[in-house]
């Protein structure tokens, strides 16, 4: 769990790795997607291939990254934070974020770009481009571009301090604008945040979730901070009722009902099972209000997404090809997959006893998953699922389900993931 590692597939060619420069107008609609507590991704560095020639490899320290500082104890465990895919100088080539957990500093490597054969590189860049927030136990990352400029900026959530955001200058360096963005006025344990556009304006907003590894049966309440265009924000969570205080690992903005506005997902760790209250928790966005608030109603019960478990991640993904976003959510017990029905509904299963396609028919019944992401590795039209795994006493793989046709197979071996 303490590893970050990057693969790329063994038939790598330049013209099916498609890389695309981020647009404002994109970043205001959609959240990027961040794993917390990860171990390993393929983003930005997967090409298409049939399923039969995709292999994967590790080209971690080939590609010079270092994760020797990555672990740190929090609590009774040893956590890692999140990784982020950010292009931050704008080259069309995916830089990569790693918040640190411990006490050394965050890290940015900067995509070099392909060599004569095809094989990337990164370089350190992290005190050029002033992004080292050391000694805050950094967990969780979210990009977007919140003022607008064309630069993608970094928001850090910390265990130990105030949170952190940083404004991309645009020259290749970071300014710490937390105090001026009225970010900084409040120090609760984060491990999560999502930059999404929750009331239409255009601007980028901020939703961070709160988790305390102490034995307090609530958590910190999370918060939705509403840009204000000026390069601030107000936190607005308690007025519109998504102050959530059930110990959030995971959350996304997502517009899950398709009405044209994001909703809020809360995944929450419910580590005393009689806690009902600390469920799985989704506010739906059904617009604004006469002030220009966003409207928020907690539906977690209403479109089946209310479990009690131990939460840790979500993965936002069509897995079916039905033209509704589906969600999978990691837990310790391999999860939940919640499969859109339309109409704001949601049939969901727990994946580790469901038969296919929704579940996996037991065979990884047992394993404590963390960071999880829908990505489509071999280009055929849907969305494939890999999934850190680690239990705290034993090692677990990790897990790859490749999508055949909506139907989620596990396959890590038969691609080279074998850690």
């Amino acid at each position: 769990m303490s590893n970050i590692s990057i693969f790329t597939k063994k038939i790598f060619t330049r013209e099916t790795s498609t890389r695309k420069k981020s647009t404002r107008k994109a970043s205001t609609r959609k959240a990027s997607v961040v794993a917390v507590l990860t171990g390993a991704m393929c983003a930005g560095l997967c090409t298409g291939q049939a399923l039969a020639s995709i292999h994967f490899n590790d080209i971690t320290v080939n590609a010079g990254i270092s994760n020797d500082t990555i672990a740190s104890p929090v609590g009774d465990g040893v956590m890692a934070g999140g990784i982020a895919w950010i292009d931050y100088n704008k080259d069309g080539f995916q830089d990569l974020f790693i918040p640190n957990i411990s006490t050394g500093p965050s890290r940015l490597f900067k995509n070099n770009g392909p060599d004569s054969n095809g094989n990337y590189s990164f370089s350190d860049v992290s005190a050029s481009a002033n992004v080292e927030i050391i000694g805050a136990q950094s967990a969780g990352v979210a990009v977007g571009d919140y003022d607008g400029d064309g630069f993608e900026d970094i928001f850090v959530t910390n265990y130990s301090g105030p949170n952190t955001l940083l404004r991309n200058r645009g020259d290749g360096s970071f300014d710490d604008v937390s105090v001026a963005a009225n970010l900084a006025n409040e120090s609760k344990p984060s491990f999560v945040a999502s930059f999404g556009d929750v009331n239409s304006d255009g601007l980028l907003d901020i939703y961070v979730g709160h988790w305390d590894s102490t034995s307090a049966r609530v958590c910190s309440a999370n918060d939705l901070y509403i840009n204000n265009g000026d390069g601030t924000f107000t936190n607005k969570a308690a007025s519109v009722g998504v102050d959530d205080t059930g110990c959030t690992f995971a959350s996304a903005l997502s517009d899950y009902d398709h009405d044209g506005d994001l909703d809020i997902l809360s995944v929450n760790d419910n580590i005393f099972s009689s806690d009902l209250w600390r469920r799985n928790k989704l506010y739906r966005n059904s617009g604004l209000s006469a002030s220009g608030s966003p409207v928020f109603m907690e539906q977690g019960a209403e479109a089946h997404f209310d479990q009690v478990f131990q939460g840790m991640g979500i993965a936002i993904g069509d897995y079916n090809n039905d033209g509704l976003l589906d969600y999978y959510r990691s837990s310790f017990d391999a999860g939940y997959l919640s499969t859109n029905t339309g109409g704001g509904m949601l049939s969901t299963r727990r994946f580790a006893t469901a038969s296919p396609p929704v579940g996996d028919g037991g065979k990884n019944g047992g394993v404590i998953g963390w960071g999880v992401v829908f990505f489509d590795a071999d280009n055929d039209g849907f969305v494939d699922l890999f999934r850190v795994n680690k239990n705290f006493s034993i090692t677990q793989p990790n897990s790859f389900y490749h999508n055949n046709n909506g139907v989620l197979d596990e396959v890590r071996l038969e691609v080279g993931l074998n850690t």
